[in-house]
């Protein structure tokens, strides 16, 4: 649970920093487009507009593979929590028995 909780301030702290300065880096190089090509810089704009579809379209695949490895990730801690919590109680007992006879 706490490297679910770890990686998602981890992925927040990249985003947070990328909603800020992606706007200012696309501002910057499309307006250093137009002032080196002039209007054929609209071409490059155009590739832009076509690769949004698809940088959304891989987010979405990302995001979802990444639950299914949060859940899997989450079973593994479950049964070894489980496996170590045996291991104490047969411990325990292996203890206890010499201790009373």
């Amino acid at each position: 649970m706490v490297s679910v909780d770890t990686q998602r301030v981890a992925t927040f702290i990249w985003a947070g920093h990328h909603l800020w300065a992606s706007p200012v880096v696309l501002t910057v190089g499309i307006a250093s487009l137009f002032y080196v090509l002039g209007p054929a810089a609209l071409a490059g704009l155009g590739v832009i507009g076509l690769l949004i579809p698809a940088n959304i379209l891989s987010t979405y695949m990302i995001s979802k593979l990444q639950r299914r490895l949060m859940q899997h990730k989450d079973e593994r801690v479950k049964h070894l929590t489980e496996a170590l919590h045996v291991r104490v109680v047969i411990n325990f007992s292996f203890y206890l028995k010499k201790f009373i006879i």
